[in-house]
């Protein structure tokens, strides 16, 4: 058995939906965090572990790519494995499919070990690093970040208590929730999400309001700031 692989089956709960009984894309967000982290466990590199040398993990970017979003009644298979270190990252690949095997969705990310009293990206020193990584050809390429621009409509982001976790930051599955809330409800109701990019320059700390803009072209919702870029391209139902 190849421990690099790591595969979960998971029953679609009634509150993980949305109004459409589909799955919300930022609860798909903690599954992939969830998920991940328990493989690393399972391989003596997860957050306890990590913890106790003052380090822990973060997310830098994800790319997502998606025929469809599971809906109520499915079941998912969410595989998951890391590729060859790149640099300071940690690439890691996702493949969400039902219990009939179909893929649904696919999604690339990088993490990062960060410090946590430096909040500086690490390098730890440990004997998993050699070979820690693999590739299967199934692999989905990471495009360039959006060099998303000003947009027309400006609003906030807040690092609410709610919205925060353990590292005291905003956690990366909360930014799809507030700014899916920027987006009119009508809009949502006719649109599914085709394609996600995020990218998470700085973090955003407890307590903390950052300013960002955004806006819709060709169906596509940029979203801009100074901490992060988030670009969602929707098709019509």
């Amino acid at each position: 058995m190849n421990t690099k692989i790591y595969q979960e089956k998971i029953p679609v709960r009634v509150d993980w939906l949305d109004f459409k009984k589909t799955l919300k894309l930022s609860t798909l967000f903690r599954l992939f965090q969830d998920v991940a982290l328990r493989h690393l466990e399972s391989i003596s590199f997860g957050d306890e572990i990590i913890r106790g040398e003052g380090l822990h993990w973060v997310v830098s970017r994800y790319h997502l790519e998606i025929d469809h979003m599971p809906k109520y009644g499915d079941t998912l298979i969410i595989k998951t494995y890391p590729e060859p270190l790149l640099a300071y990252f940690f690439p890691r690949q996702f493949f969400v499919a039902n219990d009939e095997g179909e893929i649904l969705i696919k999604a690339g990310s990088l993490w990062a070990l960060v410090d946590e009293k430096k909040r500086t990206m690490v390098m730890p020193n440990s004997s998993l690093l050699k070979d820690y990584g693999i590739t299967t050809g199934e692999e989905i390429h990471y495009p360039l970040p959006y060099k998303t621009k000003e947009g027309k409509n400006k609003s906030v982001i807040k690092a609410s208590y709610s919205s925060c976790d353990l590292n005291s930051h905003l956690n990366n599955c909360s930014y799809i929730d507030i700014l899916e809330d920027m987006i009119p409800i009508d809009y949502l109701a006719s649109h599914s999400p085709k394609t996600v990019d995020i990218h998470y320059k700085k973090e955003i700390l407890l307590g903390q309001e950052i300013p960002l803009s955004y806006e819709e072209n060709d169906n596509l919702y940029t979203f801009h700031s100074d901490n992060f870029s988030l670009g969602i391209q929707f098709q019509k139902d």
